[in-house]
């Protein structure tokens, strides 16, 4: 009798068991199966920084969604406090991320637009310009990389995150660094791309080097933390310029059309290159800081809010100018004539095929931002997190370029009877403060996995009226992820992400620094008579492992280790 009884007893242990495995495995596959459910949403919509472009992978997943529950070391940017949910201690975290982009702008003319030119003669209009009825392209991502300059490539991979830990036992506070990239975007064309007049290759980063990070409890569900950031910020752009002139058409209206004598030689007309600038600015030293509170009463609730300091930057570096043969031939023709009205014999003073120097940038700012979410942790096998954030942008309301010299370039408008430049190129950019949002799912199947989702909107701080081809349209992002935590005290997470924007439209004379024409800057505004319609997506993939440092084989640790030891033991 006892033994059939401890025999049913045995089965049923078995039968317990297996139904955990079972439960186990169903939970595993129901992740599984909402994992690849989101992957496949994500790549039919990706079908084809600015802010937090680049991130830890579990913000990614999440739409950057963390600031109540930010990700291990990569809390010094998101929320500081959250380093005091770190383990005892040194830990490292490495990371992976992939960026690639694609853009296309497309070229529609405006019937009713035209350059004025002679009397009695044809008007110069939309439709005959070059990028009419076309499609530009932006398909690599341009970055500048330290000690080696700006590259471009279709995928760009970095290894950042980059970050580093230490808290002593029982210790209240804890301190770590981190390098990672807060913000960043980039793109390059062909050299024959009808978007090359704003830009054949472009970047704008800020790097943070080196950010010494505090974190401390002051309660057991109260924590505050600050991280001060040193950063490098770089911005680069490589663009042909045209000038679409009434007077530059007259050259080559009259270079086309008297009696077969070549005028002008031949003239520079409204849609033609008139040369192409190129510059790289820097700023090695632009500090920043980051404060941030987290409040967890509660183990299914926390709350969290962080404050990212305005970066104020004063951009310094070099530039090339060349000037296309055409401009200067036509220049050449003015100067060899005796008699020419006096509108012509200014023009003439464009006699040099390359110009170059310093240049500085006044104006521009990386601006402050709050961000702010929450984190409900209802049933253990779900977490939501949802965040909104403000950023002033507003602070940048116009930059300038401000050269060594006064270019040939900078005096054509006064050539042509238009203000005068002097030596500086301004932008009116009429940034405007914006509040964006986002949400993020886990999904926690088993005590060591768990499956992620999230999404952000992210609304364009640029207006209609200063758009430009560089700029980023109003977004949507779509991220999914996955966590493992592995042996040894190891984690690993996953993340792809993309930021899409479907279809934009700016139609014709809506942008000064577009298509509408600016008497005060003939320069900002290539695309006169064209609507221009752009659609836009960004893909990120990225990896963080994190893991004590105790774990790793590092050469001398184990002896430095023995050391400390020996040395508190002889204390």
């Amino acid at each position: 009798m006892q033994y059939h009884v401890e025999t049913i007893n045995g089965l049923i242990r078995q039968t317990e068991k297996s139904n955990d495995r079972s439960i186990k495995l169903i939970s595993i596959n129901c992740g599984i199966v909402f994992w690849i459910c989101i992957c496949l949403v994500f790549f039919s919509q990706a079908a084809f920084g600015f802010e937090q472009i680049m991130g830890h992978a579990r913000a990614l997943s999440l739409g950057n969604a963390v600031t109540s529950d930010p990700p291990g070391i990569m809390s010094i940017h998101y929320n500081p406090a959250g380093l005091t949910q770190l383990n005892e201690g040194m830990q490292l975290s490495l990371g992976l991320t992939l960026l690639g982009t694609e853009r296309g702008d497309s070229f529609e003319p405006d019937y009713n637009y035209e350059v004025s030119s002679p009397p009695n003669t044809s008007k110069f209009t939309a439709q005959m310009d070059t990028v009419a009825h076309t499609t530009g392209k932006a398909q690599s991502y341009q970055m500048y990389i330290p000690f080696k300059g700006p590259v471009h490539s279709l995928v760009m991979p970095l290894p950042l995150p980059l970050g580093f830990s230490y808290r002593k036992p029982n210790a209240k506070w804890v301190v770590a660094t981190g390098t990672y990239f807060p913000f960043s975007w980039g793109s390059a064309r062909q050299d024959d791309d009808p978007g090359r007049f704003q830009g054949k290759k472009f970047y704008f980063q800020h790097m943070i080097y080196t950010s010494p990070s505090v974190g401390f409890q002051v309660l057991k569900s109260l924590s505050f933390g600050i991280s001060i950031g040193t950063g490098q910020s770089a911005l680069g752009l490589d663009t042909d310029i045209r000038c679409q002139h009434d007077q530059l058409a007259e050259t080559k209206e009259r270079g086309n059309n008297i009696d077969g004598i070549p005028f002008f030689y031949g003239g520079i007309g409204p849609f033609d290159s008139i040369g192409t600038l190129n510059f790289d600015v820097r700023d090695d030293f632009s500090p920043s800081v980051n404060i941030g509170a987290l409040f967890k009463p509660v183990s299914w609730f926390s709350f969290g809010v962080v404050y990212q300091s305005e970066i104020d930057i004063n951009f310094k570096g070099e530039y090339q100018m060349s000037y296309s043969q055409e401009l200067l031939k036509t220049c050449q023709w003015i100067r060899q004539q005796q008699i020419l009205p006096n509108k012509w014999t200014q023009l003439g003073q464009i006699d040099k095929m390359f110009e170059s120097g310093t240049i500085d940038m006044d104006g521009f700012k990386i601006p402050q931002r709050i961000q702010m979410g929450v984190m409900l942790h209802p049933i253990p096998e779900f977490r939501f997190f949802f965040d909104i954030n403000w950023t002033q942008w507003s602070v940048n309301d116009m930059i300038s370029l401000n050269f060594d010299k006064k270019l040939q370039l900078l005096k054509l408008p006064e050539s042509l009877g238009e203000p005068a430049l002097n030596q500086t190129i301004a932008y009116q950019l009429n940034h405007k403060d914006r509040w964006n949002w986002g949400f993020g799912i886990e999904y926690i199947p088993l005590e060591n996995m768990v499956f992620r989702v999230g999404y952000e909107s992210k609304d364009s701080h640029v207006p209609d009226e200063s758009w430009n081809l560089l700029s980023i349209p109003q977004t949507h992002y779509i991220g999914t992820g996955l966590g493992l935590k592995l042996k040894k005290g190891m984690t690993l997470d996953l993340a792809l992400g993309c930021h899409f924007k479907q279809k934009d439209s700016t139609a014709n004379n809506t942008s000064i620094n577009l298509n509408a024409h600016n008497p005060n800057n003939l320069f900002t505004a290539p695309y006169e008579g064209q609507n221009i319609e752009v659609e836009w997506r960004t893909y990120i993939a990225a990896l963080n492992l994190t893991m004590p440092i105790e774990k790793m084989r590092i050469p001398g640790y184990d002896w430095l280790k023995s050391f400390r030891s020996k040395k508190e033991v002889e204390e």
